[in-house]
């Protein structure tokens, strides 16, 4: 996925989910994400939220929301057939293109935070940046 398409699905996700995509629910795709494959129950063990929570926020991720509402089919979520309080989470060709996206331009982003940070305090002229004095723009 190239850079132009991470921020067409970005900008997606921002259009389509507004109000449901927040870090607990981002927290939740990057769990099953790192993982591969995984349990639901790994997923709130690790991040340390109710089952309640976690189901509701990885159905966003999942071809149907809790809502029964059409989802973002990031993940795929298989209940146990033996027991269906298991459910076995995996990203789907789609989501893990969108993860090895974010994955790719992460350390891009990193930087361009670190360099408006700089920036800003070399704009503020009362800090130093990489040993020089810029309070009076040198």
């Amino acid at each position: 996925m190239s850079v132009h398409s991470l921020i067409k699905e970005c900008e997606f996700l921002q259009q389509k989910i507004s109000g449901d995509l927040n870090i607990a629910t981002l927290r939740v795709f990057l769990s099953v994400a790192v993982r591969g494959t995984c349990t639901q129950k790994d997923v709130e063990e690790e991040l340390g939220i109710s089952n309640a929570s976690c189901s509701r926020n990885v159905s966003y991720w999942c071809d149907v929301k809790y809502d029964r509402t059409k989802g973002w089919n990031y993940i795929a979520r298989v209940e146990d057939k033996a027991d269906r309080r298991f459910k076995s989470l995996t990203l789907t060709k789609k989501g893990k293109a969108f993860y090895e996206a974010l994955s790719e331009v992460a350390p891009t982003l990193k930087a361009l935070a670190s360099a408006k940070v700089a920036a800003a305090k070399l704009l503020d002229g009362n800090s130093k940046v990489d040993g020089h004095d810029n309070s009076r723009g040198i």
